[in-house]
């Protein structure tokens, strides 16, 4: 919640865990939650612009972090269901 009021001011409420992220050897671990906003997004202290994606419109090859494109996918399935 802290994270995604950072990056973009949008208040959520939290559901249920999408995904725990992590690959051996690595230090860090990603836990994704499923969410419901509670307000509209803006530009953060963190962020300089931010964009809002369709699933059939998300920039697959400008996806910085192997943990997002996981996170993504799993979204993805998780939508169609």
């Amino acid at each position: 919640m802290r994270e995604t009021r950072e990056e973009i001011n949008l208040e959520v409420r939290l559901g249920d865990v999408l995904g725990v992220y992590s690959r051996p050897g690595m230090s860090s671990v990603v836990i994704v939650y499923l969410a419901e906003s509670l307000s509209e997004p803006s530009v953060g202290a963190e962020t300089l612009e931010f964009g809002l994606f369709g699933v059939d419109q998300i920039p697959w090859k400008d996806l910085a972090f192997w943990s997002t494109e996981a996170a993504l996918r799993d979204w993805t399935e998780h939508v169609g269901s």
